[in-house]
């Protein structure tokens, strides 16, 4: 710390101080914006699942600000990593700092003098300063230490998620998915099932979905996510924006096909996390074969020749579960192959998310601290250099010394009001 009075500016400094200035005021822009973007997150979800019609949805998952921070959130705007990106911007402004106690010897490279100048505004900087330095330094040590230590087991979530998608997609009937989206791509409220899907008995593309039990457990699976109201509804959603970008000829459903593949499917899915858009915590994803089955039983109501003929082709296969045929197995297998994964899926985020609540809740609110605290700074350091710069807008508008009047007189009481409200929120109202 320099206990004499600073020399005159060279040009070199100027040039030094205005790149750092501009920098610091990017970053710290960079900051806000971020920190902001991870506590709406937060108090978004927390002021919907506060309504009483969305009471019954807190522990959905898709409705968990855990899971949109970290698995589908953790990616923003596609392609940012909030936490990640709160690191780098904490890092850089560190750098920015050691270079000042470089070249300055101090880390605000010498704007302000504890010894001559005001010590209040000196500490107000300062302490920021070093808070983020501190910050920097633990938020490193934490993704080195979950790299090391953590990042080996959390993998195991996204290989299981990444299974479960691949599991899904393989058993899906693309006949029905196919005319399924088209009935509903100009209007959502439209109704689709299985009965509007067995009218066209003339097509092979239809009857083949009922020639064999593996074809007619795709049939159940497909009919069950694509009609479920609750569970897939997400699920189904991201399916269906895939396809809007696969340009399918509605007239054409041989070329279509060919285009509607379990391929170009997960080639198109491939960032979408299903646990993160399931719409529920129950680890048993899908009801027993049985019951899917009589859902599509129930739903022909068709009374052609050909409509009761895939009726009693159900039917039979329904019985053949209830007696314990030996023909069913293998479409017994996968209807417990997908359930097993969605479970092992579930309980593998479940066990993730206790281990790391702690260090979200914490994260929350240290970032709630550190948002306002940036927000001062940056209003700070546009007040300040409006100062400088300009004589009229120090005298007669607004300076430095009126923005630490108003902080004591206003802005503390609004800041303690603001902490004492959202802080219980993320201590107690954690979801």
């Amino acid at each position: 710390m320099e206990n004499s009075k600073p020399s005159k500016p060279t040009i070199m400094d100027r040039v030094i101080n205005g790149s750092v200035l501009i920098a610091a005021f990017i970053l710290l822009c960079s900051l806000i914006h971020f920190s902001s973007q991870k506590l709406f997150i937060y108090f978004n979800i927390y002021m919907y699942l506060s309504k009483k019609q969305n009471y019954e949805k807190a522990n959905y998952m898709v409705n968990s600000s855990y899971i949109k921070t970290f698995y589908t959130g953790r990616l923003l705007y596609g392609y940012i990593n909030i936490e990640r990106t709160l690191m780098i911007i904490l890092l850089l402004l560190s750098v920015l700092a050691f270079f000042g106690i470089l070249y300055k010897n101090n880390v605000n490279y010498g704007y302000l003098n504890y010894y001559y100048g005001d010590t209040e505004e000196y500490t107000f900087v300062n302490l920021f300063i070093n808070n983020i330095i501190f910050l920097a330094i633990i938020y490193c040590s934490a993704q080195i230490y979950w790299v090391i230590y953590d990042q080996p087991n959390d993998v195991i979530l996204d290989t299981n998620d990444a299974d479960l998608k691949k599991l899904i997609i393989e058993n899906l009937s693309y006949t029905y998915l196919y005319e399924h989206y088209n009935a509903i791509k100009l209007n959502e409220k439209q109704e689709y099932n299985i009965n509007t899907f067995v009218i066209n008995q003339t097509d092979t593309n239809i009857t083949s979905n009922f020639k064999d039990n593996t074809a007619i457990f795709k049939l159940c699976l497909t009919s069950y996510i694509l009609n479920d109201t609750t569970r897939f509804v997400y699920i189904r959603k991201a399916i269906f924006d895939c396809i809007d970008n696969m340009s399918l000829t509605k007239d054409n459903r041989q070329e279509s096909l060919k285009i509607l593949t379990p391929d170009i499917l997960k080639e198109k899915l491939a960032n979408i996390n299903i646990i993160a858009n399931y719409n529920h915590n129950d680890n048993r994803a899908l009801p027993p074969l049985e019951v899917m089955l009589d859902n599509l039983i129930s739903n022909i109501t068709t009374t052609d020749t050909e409509g009761v003929k895939q009726k009693t082709s159900l039917e039979t296969v329904q019985q053949s579960i209830t007696n314990g045929s030996k023909d069913v197995t293998k479409m017994l297998a996968l209807h417990q192959n997908i359930v097993d994964q969605f479970r092992n899926t579930i309980e593998k985020y479940k066990e993730i998310y206790d281990k790391y609540s702690t260090y979200y809740m914490v994260s929350l609110l240290i970032t709630n601290f550190l948002l306002t605290y940036s927000v001062l700074i940056l209003l700070y350091i546009l007040i300040k250099i409006f100062s400088i710069n300009f004589t009229t807008f120090e005298k007669n508008i607004y300076n430095v010394y009126k923005f630490k009047t108003d902080l004591y007189n206003y802005v503390l009481f609004i800041l303690v009001l603001y902490y004492f409200i959202t802080c219980p929120m993320i201590i107690f109202g954690f979801n």
